[in-house]
């Protein structure tokens, strides 16, 4: 097989992967194996109707926890458009927690802690913000 070939066959792979729903990143598909082996049940892309129409990379839903996968490439720190969506959830009762790739890559464990954290802390009624 030709090198272009194989280029425009991924590129239809890429397509149909995308017309199918959105491309799991390497550190969603880590983040959802860790919350399913903890025995954490989560939903992934989340939809939050309304005004901002906001998708979550994984919510508990009963208890307002938004859990963030934030990608090096993507997402600077201190992105204005992650601390907007932060604040709107916050005022709708969610608790965001963000993690960053290298945080997911090099200590999931760590990871998963902070979210059983949070989870007992909003499950006894203690307060938290969650955020990384």
């Amino acid at each position: 097989m030709s090198p272009a070939l194989a280029v425009g066959i991924r590129l239809i792979e890429l397509k149909e992967l995308i017309m199918r729903g959105r491309h799991r990143t390497d550190i969603e598909v880590m983040m959802a194996d860790a919350l399913k082996d903890n025995g954490i049940e989560a939903v992934e892309q989340f939809p939050i109707r309304g005004r901002f129409g906001y998708s979550l990379d994984f919510a508990i839903p009963e208890l307002k926890i938004d859990i963030e996968c934030d990608g090096e490439h993507f997402h600077k720190e201190g992105n204005s458009r992650d601390r907007k969506r932060n604040w709107v959830l916050r005022e709708y009762g969610w608790t965001v927690i963000r993690f960053r790739g290298n945080e997911i890559r090099e200590n999931i464990q760590n990871c998963i802690n902070k979210i059983k954290t949070t989870i007992n802390k909003l499950k006894g009624g203690v307060a938290t913000d969650g955020e990384s």
